[in-house]
């Protein structure tokens, strides 16, 4: 046998036994699809807080301590906290305010880029072709199926 076959054959045994292995102890190392996992309370409730977008009460302390290291690293008197906070959290709303009209003016830009190109696509395109493109490229269904995991 010459070195290749050899290295062939060995590849192919780790793979064998490695396959294998994993399919035995499948089983041991995580439950199988057909059984019930129970999530955590904790998983639950993190999850519950995503989708209000809200921060719950466990968030509070962290935010506190937050706050505690800010005043400890600025070294902010009692008198200089108060206004300190409100200016931050006026920044922090402005800026996401900002942020928030410049994904719509992106969106709406892209919009109109797409119709553009839609209407100079329809000289060359049958009704059909435009309908196929619109249902992979137009940005409305691009997020759809981004939404969905799709792509």
């Amino acid at each position: 046998m010459n070195t290749k076959t050899k290295a062939l054959l060995a590849f192919a045994a780790i793979f064998i036994v490695g396959f294998a292995s994993g399919f035995l102890f499948n089983n041991t190392i995580s439950p199988s699809s057909g059984d019930y996992v129970e999530e955590r309370p904790e998983q639950v409730e993190q999850a519950e807080r995503w989708q209000r977008g809200g921060r719950g009460e466990q968030d509070q302390p962290r935010v506190e301590r937050a706050r505690e290291r800010l005043v400890n690293l600025l070294e902010l008197t009692s008198e200089q906290q108060v206004p300190f906070f409100e200016h931050m959290s006026e920044y922090r709303s402005g800026l996401r305010t900002e942020l928030r009209e410049m994904r719509n003016r992106e969106t709406e830009l892209v919009r109109e880029r797409y119709e553009a190109l839609r209407e100079d696509l329809s000289g060359i395109l049958n009704p059909e072709q435009l309908e196929k493109l619109d249902s992979h490229l137009h940005p409305d269904s691009i997020g759809d199926q981004r939404w969905r995991g799709r792509r």
